[in-house]
């Protein structure tokens, strides 16, 4: 992950900024639909994925943001 993230932020734009903290929106909200759908101990395991999803956004959120203003 390391390799892909500094490639990543080499070239990093306001535009590739918002794509990928959508992308990453998108992906949470999808898996709380699924979540949503489930029981029991699948339910819980996927609670779980989801917190860290949503944690491991909103600390990509703030290092893009960080790499935008960087840029600027």
């Amino acid at each position: 992950m390391t390799t892909y993230c500094d490639n990543r932020f080499s070239s990093v734009d306001t535009l590739s900024v918002v794509l990928d903290i959508l992308c990453w929106s998108i992906l949470v909200k999808k898996l709380q639909e699924r979540i949503n759908s489930l029981t029991g101990e699948e339910k819980l395991e996927a609670d779980r994925l989801r917190l860290c999803m949503t944690e491991s956004c909103k600390e990509l959120n703030k290092t893009m943001v960080a790499m935008a203003e960087i840029k600027r």
